[in-house]
């Protein structure tokens, strides 16, 4: 799961905000962004769930993910499996 203060944390898309009392310490990482490995390879979940956060465009998604997403705003699971196997 994600990391939270004291159990609370809020998600805002690509922006996060907390609240904490006056002399409170905590801790905000992020990610690097430049990300590794074949994106072939990568999850086609985790793409889909990139796309509903607003990390990631359908159209970015499906061009460099080979992940398609469904008008519906869906993984399209059978469409995903013959782009990629279209791609190797």
């Amino acid at each position: 799961g994600l990391p939270s203060l004291d159990g609370e944390y809020q998600w805002f898309g690509r922006e996060r905000e907390w609240k904490t009392a006056a002399g409170a310490v905590w801790r905000y990482m992020t990610n690097g962004g430049g990300g590794w490995g074949n994106p072939l390879e990568r999850d086609p979940e985790k793409v889909a769930w990139d796309v509903v956060e607003g990390m990631v465009s359908p159209e970015a998604a499906k061009e460099h993910y080979g992940v398609v997403i469904a008008a519906n705003g869906k993984l399209d699971a059978a469409a995903t499996t013959a782009l990629r196997q279209q791609r190797k």
